[in-house]
């Protein structure tokens, strides 16, 4: 078990640089990343690096001084989580039960 096993870690301004190591630390640790950046080839390139780890990354294409961009970027961290959740009680579902 690492320190952000089952933990979803948002992380904006993903570039070279400090959000790009941040991003795969987390990673590192065992956290889902949601990758925030206004440039699609930074985010699409970092989340590329993170699955490369064998961690799952969401790049949200998102400008943090657009509050409607903010919302989206939150509602698709939660989406992901809910989906996510979703998945663990379906095939927890589909165990069979010992008697």
């Amino acid at each position: 078990m690492t320190l952000l096993d089952g933990r979803v870690a948002i992380i904006s301004g993903i570039g070279p640089g400090m959000g790009r190591d941040a991003a795969l630390a987390c990673a590192r640790e065992g956290a889902r990343v949601v990758l925030a950046a206004r440039t699609p080839s930074k985010v699409e390139s970092v989340a590329a690096e993170i699955e490369s780890l064998g961690a799952e990354a969401l790049p949200v294409v998102t400008d943090v001084t657009d509050l409607a961009q903010i919302d989206h970027l939150i509602a698709s961290t939660i989406k992901l989580s809910v989906l996510l959740m979703f998945w663990l009680i379906m095939l927890l579902g589909n165990l069979p039960l010992r008697h």
